[in-house]
């Protein structure tokens, strides 16, 4: 589920209350802390996604705006960490 908007308008509410439907802990990253490198992010990545499905959580990733914005040639490793993390989540 992609929850997106302002900051302030209930996306953590709203997961708060998805995981509170479907009687789950709330396991929050924030993408921030996955690291700013590609193999640190990627590991992390894999580590969180392993955690939230031996846990049964539902996972938020916090802060993931990151993923969506328009990528540029003046960031390439940005890229590549977006790239990664995003075919890590399909």
């Amino acid at each position: 589920m992609l929850l997106e908007g302002l900051q302030g308008v209930g996306k953590m509410l709203t997961a708060e209350a998805v995981a509170d439907k479907v009687q789950q802990p709330l396991y929050a990253v924030s993408v921030g802390e996955l690291g700013s490198n590609l193999a640190t992010a990627e590991k992390n990545l894999k580590v969180a996604l392993a955690v939230a499905a031996s846990w049964r959580v539902v996972l938020l990733l916090d802060e993931s705006n990151v993923f969506f914005e328009k990528r540029s040639s003046d960031n390439l490793v940005q890229n590549s960490i977006v790239a990664t993390c995003l075919r890590r989540l399909e």
